[in-house]
């Protein structure tokens, strides 16, 4: 999602850089150059938005929840807001200083990086409860399974003693919370109809399962709204190019979701046994001299490109050609 008065390169919006604590929230305003610490709380950031207007750029790091009120206030005074990736912000505050850090400084460094990328910056939208609840259980889940997983390898391993009985009550106890977390999962899902649908749409492609569908459908919320590129980088499947002069280097694949990209590839295993085009692409990529891994990464590629189009098609631009 784009706004004209903030990714225009006409303009040059008001960016408010939130240095985001547990207690206090740090602000530096870029049209005044001042700083002020304000509460974190709803009331308090309700009365710093009381005033903004349109063009208001407000950028953050993403704290693992304790920006939620500044979100919430923002969008509800109608700023713009842009949740930053915090290894590329640190990133960022390292190309402007080398040492040195405090609220005061990181909040200014967040102001001039909104300020200097506002064109580009993907904004921060709201999602449905039912959708945010969907995403707590999906990955409460997925942690709950790598934890049964870690005790199962532990239980096989040589040299268990008097823990073995310890370990298998703590494998059965994971096996029942997995269930109960499921049943919730699927209480939620009723509680959506879109996201249901979407875990339909991706139900329907062959190899992909239920489980893996409302996992996509909750941790890649995106899906049917970017490109099959954007698509593609999200996931952390898109080949960079690593060349230089005349070398042409092996091209990786790096960033995006790391659990998107882990379940992707878990997708694309299946895929290639029980979906014809996949099982096409995959034998093509074999046939031409290319590594398993290799050909298993392009048809994950390939996959989440096809998932991509098909809720689009069958969600997005049925809502559009309704409306």
């Amino acid at each position: 999602m784009t706004h004209p008065a903030i990714n225009s390169p006409a303009v040059e919006p008001r960016v408010l850089g939130c240095d985001v604590a547990k207690d206090t929230i740090t602000v530096f305003d870029t049209s005044t150059g001042k700083l002020k610490t304000v509460e974190n709380k709803l009331c308090a950031l309700k009365r710093l938005f009381a005033h903004r207007q349109t063009d208001v750029f407000v950028v953050c790091e993403a704290t693992g929840g304790y920006e939620a009120p500044l979100l919430a206030a923002a969008h509800e005074a109608g700023c713009a807001v842009h949740r930053a990736d915090p290894r590329k912000a640190k990133a960022f505050v390292r190309s402007l200083r080398a040492f040195g850090k405090t609220d005061a400084l990181d909040a200014e460094a967040l102001a001039t990086y909104g300020l200097e990328r506002h064109q580009s910056l993907p904004l921060w939208q709201p999602i449905s409860q039912a959708l945010e609840d969907l995403q707590k259980l999906v990955r409460l889940r997925t942690d709950l399974v790598q934890c049964r997983a870690d005790y199962k390898r532990r239980l096989k391993a040589p040299g268990n003693g008097p823990d073995k009985s310890h370990i298998k009550t703590l494998i059965d106890d994971l096996g029942c919370r997995i269930e109960d977390v499921e049943t919730e999962i699927e209480a939620c899902l009723g509680q959506d109809a879109q996201t249901e649908q979407i875990v339909q749409t991706i139900e329907a492609i062959p190899g992909c399962g239920h489980i893996a569908a409302f996992t996509l459908a909750a941790l890649m919320p995106e899906l049917g709204q970017i490109s099959n590129r954007q698509a593609a980088s999200l996931a952390g499947l898109a080949p960079h190019p690593n060349d230089t002069g005349k070398s042409n280097g092996y091209r990786s694949t790096r960033g995006g979701r790391r659990h998107i990209k882990i379940l992707m590839f878990m997708i694309a295993m299946t895929a290639r046994q029980h979906n014809p085009a996949i099982r096409a692409k995959y034998e093509a990529f074999i046939e031409s001299g290319k590594k398993p891994m290799v050909a298993l990464i392009a048809c994950a590629r390939k996959l989440i490109t096809i998932i991509n189009a098909k809720i689009r098609d069958a969600i997005y631009i049925k809502q559009k050609q309704l409306s």
